[in-house]
């Protein structure tokens, strides 16, 4: 099953292949948010199939607060990130073919048709 995505930037700084994601948030992202998102592994897994094998991996918060901020982390991605993104995009995809669903709560759920169904 194809995962699309979009890169938000891929830039050469320094002679180095650098993959940026750029998010905005309410605060600073915390140690757990930047170690244990997907979204990183899946977009580095991408460009390594597209022959970027050697890339930095770049995480850019902005916050949208009354002193906006913007983070910059340096992200490592590797082997177990992968295998633990691919185990668990298969159990979301056999817990869909098997009828069952993983609601995540969100911003979304006010206006999802189906927040009545899902709650």
């Amino acid at each position: 099953m194809p995962l699309i995505g979009a890169v938000d930037a891929v830039a050469r700084w320094n002679a180095r292949t650098q993959l940026v994601e750029l998010k905005t948030a309410k605060r600073r992202w915390s140690d757990d948010a930047v170690d244990y998102d997907l979204q990183p592994t899946a977009y580095r897994m991408g460009v390594c199939s597209q022959g970027l094998d050697d890339v930095d991996l770049r995480l850019v918060v902005v916050t949208k607060s009354a002193r906006p901020d913007v983070q910059v982390e340096r992200l490592r991605r590797g082997p177990d990130d992968e295998h633990d993104l691919l185990s668990t995009a298969a159990s979301v995809v056999r817990a869909v073919q098997a009828g069952l669903d993983h609601p995540v709560r969100s911003w979304a759920c006010k206006t999802c048709e189906f927040s009545g169904v899902c709650r």
